[in-house]
């Protein structure tokens, strides 16, 4: 999910299958296509979540666990609005990933403390995401710039 570790890791409630994935996500930060207008841009995204990934009642709606997935954590059931504000922040500092999928980039990060979380578009159309959690050996390299502190 997103930043503040939405996603455990280990769950005492899910049999965790085997990855399908061979090689890693190469997740690199991107140039962003001419004329991108940023701030535009995340005023039309959204948070959506995943109910695969849930086990109580929440914005994604009625929860559908899957068995190779981990569940995340209760506390951001009643987040939408904090997870919509990290989602368009992400977008416009320009913390994303090709391909873009007609106006969007399929993925942005977050970093949110010691925490980067990636969003992953899940409808082109209507530039909806859901999230989850990276370890800091799959953050994309050069996140830590878009986040530095400004004075």
């Amino acid at each position: 999910m997103w930043p503040g570790g939405i996603l455990y890791r280990t769950s005492p409630h899910v049999s965790m299958r085997a990855s399908k994935r061979h090689r890693r996500l190469s997740r690199t930060l991107a140039a962003l296509p001419r004329g991108a207008g940023l701030p535009r841009l995340a005023e039309r995204v959204r948070y959506v979540g995943s109910p695969g990934h849930k086990d109580a009642p929440s914005f994604a709606g009625q929860p559908k666990p899957r068995a190779d997935v981990t569940i995340c954590d209760r506390s951001f059931i009643d987040r939408l609005p904090q997870l919509n504000s990290w989602l368009r922040s992400a977008l416009t500092r320009g913390a994303v990933a090709a391909p873009w999928e007609g106006d969007f980039p399929r993925y942005v990060w977050c970093k949110e403390g010691n925490m980067v979380d990636e969003g992953r578009l899940v409808n082109s159309g209507t530039g909806e995401y859901k999230g989850y959690a990276l370890e800091p050996d799959e953050w994309p390299k050069g996140i830590e710039s878009y986040y530095e502190p400004t004075d």
